[in-house]
């Protein structure tokens, strides 16, 4: 959304923010897949906060991230997003805040679905139940620190990345009108 504006600072910044909030999610959810041994049917599951206690509280960080919860780094780069498409389509914008409020319900879903309730899932499965050693778990914590304070590095007032990104996109800018002939040709000769 923020490429279509030429929002492309903007649009950096939420791969950035949204690599750390997204690695952390996959990551954890190969922790909760390695801790049942495979499963990965979440409604087999439930109730693992407290037999994977950093598998959740890591999770949980980054779900919030992802939803756009203020203070977390997914708000700051869904709200500069949003903030573009409110400047330039209203239909876009309101597009953009169904897409993040959809987001929000999906990954609570897949939260409560995974942590909260009873476990679901076989009594061999709920013996064999546990947390992931250190390999998973360090990065786990360090990703789930990045997704809490990633936003940072793009606070009002705080441009070094809008700064050091300039000279390329600037290029960008410049040569955005074109005729497209080369598609064109190509099209055409296919």
């Amino acid at each position: 959304l923020a490429l279509g504006f030429g929002a492309y600072e903007v649009a950096v910044f939420h791969v950035i923010t949204h690599a750390f909030f997204k690695a952390c999610l996959f990551l954890g959810s190969g922790s909760v897949i390695h801790g049942l041994h495979g499963e990965q049917d979440m409604r087999k599951m439930g109730g693992l906060r407290k037999a994977m206690p950093i598998t959740f509280w890591t999770m949980l960080v980054s779900s919030l991230a992802i939803s756009g919860v203020p203070f977390f780094s997914g708000f700051f780069s869904k709200d500069e997003i949003l903030m573009t498409a409110f400047h330039h389509s209203i239909p876009l914008y309101v597009v953009g805040s169904i897409a993040s409020i959809m987001t929000a319900f999906y990954m609570f879903r897949l939260m409560f679905l995974t942590f909260f309730k009873d476990f679901r899932g076989t009594e061999e499965q709920k013996h064999h139940l546990h947390e992931s050693d250190g390999l998973i778990t360090f990065p786990l914590m360090i990703l789930a620190l990045l997704a809490t304070f990633g936003g940072l590095i793009s606070l009002p007032g705080n441009s070094w990345l809008n700064d050091y990104l300039a000279p390329l996109f600037t290029k960008v800018a410049g040569e955005e009108h074109h005729l497209g002939t080369t598609e064109y040709t190509l099209m055409g000769v296919a």
